[in-house]
């Protein structure tokens, strides 16, 4: 049997240590990309939520408007308070869902709306701060049809916003005909 020469033991094992440790190292490594691989995977749920941007609304700048579809919230600017002011609407349809302020100077004349008048209406008091509504502010509505849409206001400002509605059926009274 031949004798191992002890010069070359000395030398191969060392040699046989760096290649183990490379093979682990490779290892660890190809791992890693794989789990990096499978966090980018449609298969894997994210964690984080996907923030999808709403398609802007189109803005209406024009201070008369007659005959026309409006959605209310196209009468406020991007990135404006929300108060519409100065404007005149004659003959058309304006769309919520939205619940109005009236802030002084508004005229709703001959014009119509969904459901029961006494349901349309949410009375505050005066001065109070509210959130969450589109203020008008010397605004003219002249035969208009308000759907989804309600109005906030001291209970003198609701008192003469009646005055100018008429009374119509809403559309699940007009459904069951």
């Amino acid at each position: 049997m031949p004798s191992l020469n002890l010069g070359v033991a000395i030398w191969v094992l060392p040699l046989i240590g760096l290649v183990f440790v490379a093979i682990v190292i490779w290892q660890v490594r190809t791992t890693n990309k794989a789990t990096q691989d499978s966090k980018d995977s449609p298969l894997v749920p994210k964690t984080e939520p996907t923030i999808v941007a709403l398609p802007p609304h189109q803005y209406i700048s024009d201070s008369y408007i007659k005959g026309r579809l409006i959605y209310l919230m196209d009468l406020i600017a991007p990135g404006a308070k929300p108060i519409i002011s100065n404007r005149t609407l004659e003959d058309c349809e304006i769309r919520g869902p939205v619940m109005i302020a009236l802030l002084g100077g508004v005229t709703i004349g001959d014009s119509g709306f969904d459901g029961d008048i006494n349901s349309l209406f949410v009375e505050v008091s005066e001065n109070r701060h509210i959130l969450g509504a589109i203020g008008l502010r010397n605004c003219v509505f002249r035969r208009c049809r308000f759907t989804q849409i309600g109005i906030i206001g001291t209970q003198e400002q609701i008192k003469q916003a009646k005055q100018g509605f008429t009374s119509s059926t809403s559309h699940k009274e007009d459904s069951q005909k």
